[in-house]
């Protein structure tokens, strides 16, 4: 659980304790216990900011996490993860453009925004065989397919900031999640590929 925890908290930045345990899929006092360690070993640390109290790396914790990813990026898994990660991108310029289109529209524009969230579910629809090969070489990739769909229920149950927003786990801040997961996960630079 040790890397799961030390990846959320690199990705996420700040995370409450509950949030944490959901997104590595443990018991909150499970996860407890492994922060209550990380924590005696200077890798994490409880921080209060105005808007979250929550869970953050050390520059220990940060170093850590790289040796952790390093050491799992056999030549195995990078070349299983590959073809899964140029599948990824084919789909990543889409949710890019409809993620600018649904920021674009009007907010009384009700017949463009359900069509906006259909066409999101469509695109969930091809990316979720992605992720579920994903997973089936590294676990922790199950876990996008799972938030992705929970962003897109809300979605149609009317909450729009599950689309965009950046104070929920919204569809667009889980595909973003997943796709530095995917460039951490094989050793690439985000900026040197031009990959956003």
């Amino acid at each position: 659980m040790t890397l799961d925890v030390l990846h959320a908290l690199r990705l996420k930045g700040i995370v409450a304790l509950d949030f944490l345990a959901e997104l590595v899929e443990r018991s909150s006092g499970d996860v407890q216990a492994e922060l209550d360690r990380l924590t005696g070993e200077g890798l994490v640390r409880l921080r209060e900011t105005p808007r979250l109290t929550g869970w953050s790396l050390t520059p220990e914790g940060h170093a850590r996490h790289a040796d952790e990813m390093a050491a799992q990026r056999t030549p195995e898994i990078v070349s299983s993860l590959t073809p899964i990660y140029e599948g990824f991108l084919r789909l990543n310029d889409r949710v890019k453009a409809l993620s600018t289109s649904w920021q674009q529209l009007a907010t009384d524009d009700r017949a463009g925004r359900w069509e906006a969230i259909e066409e999101l579910a469509e695109l969930l629809g091809e990316a979720a065989a992605i992720l579920i090969t994903a997973a089936g070489v590294v676990p922790r990739f199950r876990s996008y397919e799972r938030r992705l769909t929970s962003a897109l229920e809300q979605l149609r149950a009317g909450d729009e900031r599950f689309f965009t927003g950046v104070t929920v786990d919204s569809f667009h801040t889980v595909w973003f999640e997943c796709h530095e997961d995917l460039i951490q996960s094989l050793g690439r630079d985000r900026v040197q590929e031009g990959s956003f």
